[in-house]
C-alpha cells in the first residue's frame, strides 16, 4: 500500500513522486522475446500476464502512436475541462466510443492481425476457436495524480445493471470467476514510452486464481 496516495497539496504529490520512484515496478520481472511463445503461455497461467517485447516493429508502433494521438485529439477538443470518462485527466478511448471499441480506426483492426499475439492466446487458450470482444484503449494527462482501483476486466455477476456484460454466473454459488481456467484475455500495445511515473498497468502476480 502506497502511504501516499491520499496525501494532499505540493507536500503529498512530491512525496508519491519519491515513492513511486523509488518502489514502483516488478522486481525481477522476467520480459520475454517473440519467440518464447510457449514459456509466454506458462507464465501467463501461473501470473495473470506477461510482458512481451518487440511485438510490433517501430513502423506499426509510429502508426499505433499517430493514430491514438488523433483519437486523443478528438476527445479532448470535447472536454476542456479534462474531466475524463475515467477520473480527472484519464481516459478510455473504448468508453468515448458509442460501439466501447476503435475499430473503424485502421490503427487498431492492425492490431488484430499481430502474428504473435495470436500465437500467444492460441497457446493460452490451447486452441484458435478464439473471439474478439473489442479493440480500445487507455491514455492519461499530466496531471492525473489518481488511480483507477485495483479490478479485473471479469467478474462475477451481481445484478443486469451492476455487470450486464463480461461476468460470471454460478446459481449455485460455489464456484467463483477465480475457479475456472481464464476464459478472457487483454492484449496491451504500448506506443509511448512508459516509466514508473507516468501511469503503467498495475499487476499482482497470481491474483487471477482463487
Amino acid at each position: 500500500m502506497n502511504p501516499y496516495l491520499s496525501g494532499e497539496g505540493a507536500d503529498g504529490l512530491t512525496a508519491q513522486r519519491a515513492y513511486l520512484e523509488a518502489n514502483n515496478g516488478i522486481r525481477g520481472l522476467e520480459i520475454l522475446e517473440p519467440r518464447d511463445v510457449a514459456h509466454a503461455a506458462e507464465l501467463f497461467r501461473r501470473d495473470g500476464f506477461v510482458v512481451i517485447a518487440q511485438a510490433l516493429d517501430s513502423a506499426q508502433v509510429e502508426f499505433l502512436a499517430k493514430g491514438c494521438q488523433e483519437v486523443a485529439d478528438e476527445i479532448l477538443a470535447l472536454d476542456t475541462d479534462r474531466r475524463g470518462n475515467r477520473g480527472s485527466h484519464r481516459y478510455s478511448f473504448g468508453g468515448s466510443s458509442l460501439t466501447r471499441s476503435q475499430l473503424h480506426r485502421p490503427e487498431w483492426r492492425m492490431l488484430l492481425e499481430n502474428a504473435l499475439v495470436n500465437e500467444v492466446v492460441t497457446a493460452i487458450f490451447q486452441s484458435p476457436d478464439f473471439v474478439l470482444r473489442a479493440a480500445s484503449g487507455d491514455f492519461c494527462l499530466p496531471g492525473a495524480i489518481g488511480y483507477q482501483p485495483l479490478h479485473s476486466d471479469i467478474r462475477d455477476w451481481k445484478d443486469n445493471a451492476t455487470t450486464p456484460f463480461s461476468a460470471f454466473h454460478d446459481p449455485r454459488g460455489q464456484l467463483t470467476i477465480r475457479d475456472l481456467p481464464c476464459p478472457y484475455v487483454c492484449a496491451n500495445f504500448l506506443p509511448q514510452e512508459v516509466t514508473r511515473l507516468n501511469g503503467p498497468t498495475r499487476q499482482i502476480p497470481g491474483t487471477q486464481n482463487s
